[in-house]
């Protein structure tokens, strides 16, 4: 059974929603040990999303483990997903005429029931990528 419930969660992993989602974040930069500056909010655009992780485009090219507080609205709930997560790749490339970075994040810190939702939406619309 433990194995069955490990296999659900790698393939859910590979699923991908693309969606042109609107997003606010965040991002914290480390100014000492356990001390943080934190950003205002800026916007940004969701590409897709999967149970793990999103992409966006943001006009901040951030760092690699940078921390970032996104909001995410989806058509599965009126109040937006909230999460905490780490970049873990960024890409430069050009939208609609301007220089911006393509952001990848895994998600660290979610709301487990708002998880579920995406993960259940992304799975019912999304594509395997595996």
């Amino acid at each position: 059974m433990v194995e069955e419930n490990k296999e659900v969660r790698q393939r859910r992993q590979f699923f991908r929603y693309e969606h042109p989602a609107p997003i606010r974040y965040r991002f914290a930069k480390k100014v000492e040990t356990a001390k943080y500056n934190v950003s205002p909010y800026f916007k940004g655009l969701g590409v897709d999303f999967s149970g793990n992780g999103a992409a966006f485009r943001a006009t901040k090219p951030l760092p690699i483990n940078t921390l970032v507080f996104l909001e995410m609205l989806f058509p599965f709930s009126h109040d937006p997903m909230m999460v905490t997560a780490e970049v873990v790749r960024r890409d430069e490339e050009e939208f609609r005429g301007k220089k911006i970075s393509k952001i990848m994040v895994k998600y660290l810190v979610v709301d487990e029931e708002a998880l579920n939702k995406l993960i259940g939406f992304v799975i019912s619309r999304g594509k395997n990528t595996s």
